[in-house]
């Protein structure tokens, strides 16, 4: 595209292409992956009950001995 043709993009779409060309360059290496991962966790609104039980498991095992 163009800078004519980027310009004239509705204001929503505009994000959405930069969004994901950020994200797309992000994902091209390891520590770019990493970060990705990270910034997704962090959104996380919602406790991940497997992982807390899982958690509690290992630990009442280690516990016990």
């Amino acid at each position: 595209m163009n800078f004519r043709e980027v310009l004239e993009l509705p204001y929503s779409f505009y994000l959405l292409l930069n969004r994901e060309s950020w994200i797309a360059s992000y994902q091209s290496s390891e520590a770019g992956r990493e970060i990705l991962k990270n910034l997704w966790r962090l959104q996380q609104t919602e406790a991940d009950e497997v992982a807390i039980h899982k958690f509690a498991e290992g630990r009442r095992k280690w516990q016990e001995a």
